[in-house]
């Protein structure tokens, strides 16, 4: 029987979807599978590259999903989490956008203006900008959520997903006690720096 209740309901009813819909949806599981999976790998992918290629990768998996198949409920949940995050934006916003500061704040760009002669519009921030660091894991964290929330909407789906976690967290700590007992003083391919008796 067709999930009626998921994002991509229609994509596997052959009846109501060409066939290249079906294949367009499991290849979006597939990559929001493939990205829960293989994040914690690449030494947890804190480093940009990683950051950026997980945000392509789920953000791939994010086109073309219709919310006419998301229930009330659901739908309600996702418009608060986005309601969240573009609060989020506007106070990032307002804390970099020049001339909104007042007080000591003010007081210490027009210091580090004088110091180095150049104008420095006063800010709330401490930055002149927004690291794109920082928004990189801003947009990982928004696609991220928004991805699961797309498979949890799916039963069958959802079901999956802690079926990958299972077997995905059981070859993490077997990894884990082989490179304890093989490689103690190598994490992946790099040296250990630290945490030797571990």
């Amino acid at each position: 029987m067709t999930d009626r209740t998921s994002p991509i309901a229609s994509a596997v009813d052959p009846g109501t979807k060409p066939s290249h819909a079906e294949a367009f949806g499991k290849v979006q599981l597939g990559l929001t599978l493939a990205a829960f999976a293989l994040a914690p790998l690449p030494f947890g992918s804190v480093d940009t590259i990683w950051v950026l290629a997980w945000v392509v990768v789920l953000s791939l998996t994010l086109l073309g999903r219709p919310v006419r198949s998301v229930s009330r409920a659901q739908f309600r949940i996702l418009i608060a989490f986005l309601v969240v995050c573009a609060a989020y934006l506007v106070v990032a916003a307002i804390q970099i956008i020049p001339g909104v500061s007042f007080g000591p704040n003010s007081a210490a760009w027009q210091r580090a203006g004088e110091l180095i002669q150049l104008p420095t519009p006063p800010r709330i921030s401490a930055r002149a900008e927004i690291p794109v660091v920082t928004a990189g894991h801003y947009l990982l964290l928004v696609t991220s959520v928004l991805a699961g929330f797309w498979i949890g909407t799916s039963r069958s789906n959802a079901e999956t997903l802690f079926k990958v976690a299972r077997y995905s967290i059981l070859l993490y700590a077997l990894y884990g006690l082989l490179a304890r007992a093989f490689t103690p003083g190598l994490v992946l391919w790099q040296p250990k720096t630290a945490y030797h008796g571990i």
